[in-house]
């Protein structure tokens, strides 16, 4: 989290304590539910995960993708170089990667959609 916190201008670690009340509400954070890189992702369909190389929770989008392949998931983990956290929606005009990450999900939907 501090290693890309000057990197990541939507996220800041001074701020994750408000952002995780406004997402979590009274729920525990450490529920599974709560934080995907908690879960258990036994029996899941294929997964696309996507994250900038510099958003400050990268780590957990990683750790998310490690415990799903952990569990026979079919996981894709991408790392998108210097990009931020939901780069795929934050700006208008949207960055050229934000359409070519689409266009993975895009084709990763297509390719999973119709296989079962």
């Amino acid at each position: 989290m501090r290693t890309e916190s000057e990197l990541d201008p939507i996220l800041h670690p001074n701020c994750m304590p408000v952002f995780m009340k406004l997402y979590a509400g009274n729920c525990d954070v450490r529920n599974p539910l709560v934080s995907p890189s908690l879960g258990d992702y036994t029996g899941l369909p294929p997964l696309l995960i996507q994250v900038g190389e510099h958003e400050i929770i990268r780590d957990d989008g990683v750790q998310a993708h490690t415990r799903a392949r952990a569990a026979d998931v079919n996981s894709t983990l991408e790392i998108w170089p210097g990009m931020i956290h939901v780069f795929q929606g934050t700006q208008e005009p949207p960055f050229p990667e934000a359409l070519e990450a689409i266009r993975h999900i895009a084709d990763f939907i297509r390719t999973h959609a119709t296989k079962k």
